[in-house]
């Protein structure tokens, strides 16, 4: 009889699956079906939140991994209540985000989808003007994390001035010139000629009319939290249009709806989730369950714990 039980709640291939089997003989490994016997199960991998009627199905769940680099979907009260271990994939993704970011940041400051809609309808407009000078832009960053701080090294290697935000601040790295809290965005809003987020997925909308309306006329927003959140979008809408904001990009892991006007506003670029595209990313994925799994087997503290008060 095997002493641990691990839930797989997420795709894997065949090939996949045994692997953990043969990196992990003395583990049961059970296939993420809703009507399998969950009486066992102490450990679950998860790619999507899981409801608190699995949850509880799951007695004597003790730990939590995700795939995702936020877990503030997975807090449910089922976990809160039985402070159940949450750990998250985060560190993985910090390369594509900043390559992304870094696409969308001159994309849009040179105004290519502008130029390209022109190019499809046949139009030669002279009269476009573009962002001059951007590596000796203004460039502030909401949450220097994994994305945040990568994006931070990259623009600060182009000349950029970077401010940035963090829920707790110890040392301003390098690559930084300043850096607050969370009250420091209203500061760091006025100044900044590029704003980028870079929030986890359950965060909630930080930037709102008022925020928006705070910045440089003629500044950029570029989004790259999951799900869109972070900002609201009807105030996103309002400032492009009357061109307060000469620009955004909005990477989404959620449909946009067929009717917002995002669509059709120039200088905006819509993104399906692809700021995570990384065809290496499920190995890094695996590789982070699989050393916290060493871990937890062997009675070791795990890495990227989400503490159960925490927001995201």
């Amino acid at each position: 009889m095997t002493a641990h039980s691990v839930l797989l709640r997420l795709p894997l291939s065949e090939a996949d699956r045994h692997s953990f089997v043969d990196e992990f003989p003395d583990v049961e490994f059970v296939d993420g079906d809703a009507d399998a016997d969950l009486d066992s199960i102490d450990v679950l991998f998860a790619g999507e939140p899981v409801g608190d009627e699995l949850i509880d199905r799951m007695g004597k769940l003790v730990w939590l991994h995700t795939t995702s680099g936020g877990g503030g979907r997975f807090l449910t009260p089922s976990v809160r209540e039985r402070s159940i271990t949450l750990t998250t994939s985060t560190g993985i993704h910090g390369r594509p985000f900043a390559e992304f970011g870094i696409a969308c940041m001159y994309g849009l400051a040179k105004k290519l989808p502008v130029i390209l809609e022109a190019q499809r309808r046949t139009v030669w407009d002279r009269g476009l003007t573009s962002m001059d000078k951007v590596g000796e832009k203004t460039v502030g960053i909401v949450g220097l994390g994994t994305v945040g701080s990568e994006l931070a090294r990259t623009v600060k290697a182009l000349g950029m001035r970077v401010l940035a935000t963090k829920r707790t601040v110890a040392t301003t790295p390098p690559y930084v010139d300043e850096l607050g809290p969370p009250e420091y965005l209203g500061a760091m809003l006025r100044e900044a000629d590029v704003l980028f987020l870079t929030l986890p997925p359950t965060s909630g909308v930080l930037i709102g009319e008022a925020e928006l309306r705070s910045m440089k006329p003629g500044s950029y927003v570029i989004n790259l939290t999951g799900g869109r959140r972070g900002i609201d979008d009807d105030a996103l809408i309002a400032a492009i249009r009357d061109g307060h904001i000469a620009g955004a990009a909005l990477n989404s892991s959620t449909p946009i709806d067929a009717d917002s006007e995002l669509w059709a506003l120039p200088n905006v670029i819509l993104s399906p989730g692809l700021a995570a595209d990384d065809p290496d990313k499920w190995q890094m994925q695996r590789a982070v369950f699989v050393d916290n799994l060493g871990r937890f087997l062997r009675g070791e503290e795990l890495r990227n714990v989400v503490g159960a008060t925490q927001d995201y």
